[in-house]
């Protein structure tokens, strides 16, 4: 590995081509990131206008790995692996100060000012020559390449633009915008500010080449170059440690493309899957990585080189062979890539609490599909979402008794025992493993006795009934908790009243929407008349209820009395059940609350 501090303008005068390689990622910079780099060369610019001096602006390091060049090209190639955002934004740049020469030139031989017009017209061919193109001897004939190559999707487009070519190809992809955007923003906020207010042509001329100077000497870079690919990658791993697998994502699509480079034919393919893969929300695109990773390899991949996991795990590239087979990597390559590819369109469903399953089985209720976005909506469970990418080979039926039986678990594990997740994660872990091994032969009971297990450890009934009264009670954070329980309490109403036999059924003929649950305080939030036996615990389970979205709530903070009667023609079961009490006192809200936990040893039993 080779480390060099160097300015802009020695970068590309000494080295050329920088190529992004073909299979890398598009022009990604947006108005942001253009924004300030605009700023930041104007910073510089105005030191050595104003203040008659330089200020060096550090813009990061340029990771690259060197190749010898053979054949009718002679010398060295850089093959791009960091910094080509900041190689394409600076030669974009360079090329519109080129343009601005040009037009001062135009503009001096107008005005009969001929020693303006030379110097600017010299000026722009010498920064094309020293800074955007290198001369070639390219089949016997002397050719003029560009010093910074794009990647496929933008190569020929950002070629017309540089070389300000008259019919520029039209824009197809979004990184072809990009460029456009990039082009416009910084021809107007910063060459046209560089030339605001000068007329003289001689003096544009000059704050031209104070433009040029800034760029090709103040703006500094370190160049790391390394003959090695896999050293390339890992260092660009070090230095964009963000935790966003979307670039580790990238780096994946440019290796795996790289070996695919063998087998020509099935390179487009492979391609295009990672396009659809890595098109999105970049957290879910990380989030996709690691779940996908965890869910066929059965345990986390690490948090710092995910690149490396997925090679060696699903064999896309061999850093120990001495003789590596492209042929077979390529065959995993285009295997696995393709099964990411639909499983990503599964995952966004999951991750969304949207219901994976096109065609529908007449014996999963839509009560029962809709607990898939209670599990990861309202009790935010993704650590289960490697699981359920995998549970989603099962047949519906199977995979709506899986989510159910998680949905009840983690309420009792995690919301109300607060238990940590790592042993819960491994058993998923197993348990996607086994799925994906047979979908059709996977039974649940595998599942459940593992969830025993936990539950027997970390959330035993002991443990579950001590806590869940400290646990779910009316304050902040915890309303979806208290509606999720009570509705969990209601909707099993039936069942806990012939004694609860078996496992636990629920009615699945009324699908509340638990954002439309308005919790109720029995004894009132905002009493008129303060009872002081009960108003510390008017917060506490024992006291509260819901209402639906059909039901009269006139009553508002009414005393007990009188909401007595709206309770009794309550569409709600524990409503009603209120009813029959004769007065609200701190001995009945307690007993209730001792109530209403034995009904949740039942109901979120896990067995």
């Amino acid at each position: 590995m080779k480390a060099t501090h160097m300015g802009l303008g020695d970068l590309l005068h000494s080295r050329q081509p920088f190529e992004i390689p073909k299979y890398q990622r598009s022009y990604a910079w947006e108005r942001e990131q253009i924004d300030e780099f605009v700023e930041d060369l104007l910073t510089c610019f105005r030191a050595r206008a104003d203040q008659k001096e330089s200020q060096q602006h550090f813009f990061g390091g340029v990771v690259s790995i060197e190749e010898m060049v053979g054949g009718t090209l002679s010398g060295r190639r850089y093959e791009v692996v960091d910094g080509q955002q900041r190689l394409a934004t600076f030669t974009l740049t360079l090329s519109l100060i080129g343009k601005a020469f040009d037009n001062v030139a135009l503009a001096a031989r107008k005005a009969k000012d001929e020693g303006a017009s030379q110097l600017a017209e010299s000026m722009g061919k010498t920064l094309f020559r020293s800074y955007i193109e290198y001369t070639e001897v390219v089949n016997g004939k002397s050719a003029e390449l560009l010093r910074v190559v794009l990647s496929k999707a933008d190569r020929e487009f950002f070629e017309a633009i540089v070389r300000r070519e008259a019919a520029v190809p039209p824009a197809t992809r979004d990184s072809h915008t990009r460029l456009l955007t990039a082009k416009k923003v910084i021809d107007r906020d910063l060459i046209d500010e560089v030339l605001k207010g000068v007329k003289n042509p001689a003096d544009r001329v000059k704050r031209l080449l104070l433009l040029q100077s800034v760029i090709i000497e103040d703006c500094q870079v370190i160049h790391l170059v390394t003959p090695s690919q896999t050293e390339a990658y890992k260092l660009f791993q070090v230095l964009n440690d963000r935790g966003v697998n979307l670039s580790e994502g990238d780096l994946l699509r440019s290796s795996t493309l790289e070996v695919m480079e063998s087998v020509p034919s099935q390179q487009p393919s492979v391609e295009s899957a990672w396009d659809e893969i890595l098109s999105g929300d970049p957290a879910e695109i990380e989030l996709f990585l690691r779940a996908y990773f965890d869910s066929k390899q059965g345990k986390r991949a690490s948090k710092r080189n995910l690149v490396g996991d997925f090679s060696r795990a699903f064999q896309f590239r061999s850093e120990e062979d001495a003789k590596p087979d492209p042929a077979f990597h390529a065959k995993h390559i285009v295997a696995t890539t393709a099964e990411m590819r639909r499983e990503i369109a599964t995952f966004r469903e999951l991750s969304s609490g949207e219901w994976p399953y096109e065609e529908r089985s007449p014996n999963v209720t839509n009560w029962e599909r809709g607990r898939l976005k209670v599990l990861v909506g309202t009790l935010k469970h993704t650590l289960a979402l490697p699981l359920l990418l995998a549970a989603s080979y099962l047949p519906e039926q199977r995979f709506a008794a899986l989510v159910g039986l998680l949905e009840r678990f983690v309420f009792r594990y995690i919301t109300v025992c607060k238990a940590h997740a790592g042993k819960l994660h491994d058993v998923y872990s197993k348990q996607a493993v086994e799925i994906r091994r047979d979908p059709a032969a996977y039974d649940l009971a595998s599942l459940k006795a593992a969830l025993k297990a936990l539950a027997d450890e970390r959330a035993s009934d002991e443990h579950f009934a001590a806590t869940l009264s400290n646990q779910v009670t009316y304050r902040k954070g915890m309303i979806p908790a208290v509606r999720y329980f009570l509705l969990a309490i209601e909707q099993h109403s039936a069942w806990l009243a012939k004694g609860a036999p078996g496992v636990p059924v629920a009615d699945k003929t009324t699908n509340h929407d638990l954002a439309e649950l308005e919790v109720e305080h029995i004894y009132p939030q905002s009493a008129a008349v303060e009872i002081k036996g009960i108003e510390p615990h008017k917060n506490r389970l024992g006291n509260l209820t819901f209402w639906s979205a059909d039901d009269n709530k006139a009553a508002g903070n009414a005393v007990y009395a009188v909401k007595r009667p709206h309770y009794e023609g309550s569409n709600i079961r524990l409503n009603r059940d209120l009813a029959t009490c004769t007065d609200w006192t701190l001995e009945a809200l307690e007993q209730r609350e001792k109530d209403l936990i034995t009904r949740a040893l039942k109901v979120f039993a896990v067995s």
